[in-house]
């Protein structure tokens, strides 16, 4: 009969060392993984604080009020133009016609002339073409996020006598200062004859 041989214990097996040693790492990366961003939803019994979807809310933030999203999308864009157009009538087919808004001129022969500008409120004129004058030849125009436009009628500006503008009347006035001018220069000349004869002897006065 063969002696019984001593089974020597197995240090690995039964050990209750790694099983605590894994249940302690599961454990860490549990917690480890429920700060990982608000997206993860963390356990109540955890301990870990939840962390909100908004700014932080400090001492200064409090002062101003809660916290308001803001829809980017109703923010008008950053240098944004907008067309503002002028349109003619009353002028011949290939006629150049001018237009000057917010201190730049532009000139066209087409029936419109087209600035960009910014948000904001700009002046602008119109030149006389040919005799005729635009209406209206100046004024302002708005522009508030959209494109704008400016209808100019031209007209013919013949004032009195058809000559243009204040023409008419100064022709009128120069026309009467002559007329007084040689009116008194022929009232004079005819006293200053009289005298002449006046002075001579009466057998020598003309007619006599």
């Amino acid at each position: 009969m063969m002696p019984a041989m001593s089974r020597r214990a197995d240090p690995a097996r039964g050990s209750p060392v790694p099983i605590l040693l894994l249940l302690v790492l599961v454990s860490v990366g549990s917690v480890l993984g429920c700060g990982g961003g608000p997206s993860h939803a963390p356990r109540a019994d955890s301990g870990v604080l939840a962390v909100a979807e908004h700014p932080p809310t400090t001492a200064a933030s409090a002062r101003a009020g809660p916290y308001v999203p803001v829809d980017s999308t109703a923010l008008p864009a950053v240098g944004a133009t907008y067309a503002v157009t002028f349109g003619e009538s009353g002028l011949s087919s290939g006629t150049r016609w001018s237009v000057t808004l917010a201190g730049t001129t532009s000139s066209s022969s087409s029936s419109t002339i087209t600035f960009y500008e910014p948000n904001g409120t700009f002046s602008f004129s119109a030149g006389s073409v040919d005799g005729k004058s635009a209406s209206p030849s100046s004024g302002s125009v708005t522009v508030n996020g959209a494109a704008q436009r400016v209808d100019l009628t031209f007209s013919s500006s013949a004032g009195f006598l058809g000559l243009s503008g204040a023409n008419g009347y100064y022709f009128v006035l120069s026309v009467t200062a002559i007329l007084i001018v040689g009116g008194v220069a022929a009232v004079v000349l005819h006293r200053r004859r009289n005298r002449e004869l006046d002075e001579l002897p009466p057998d020598d006065r003309p007619g006599r």
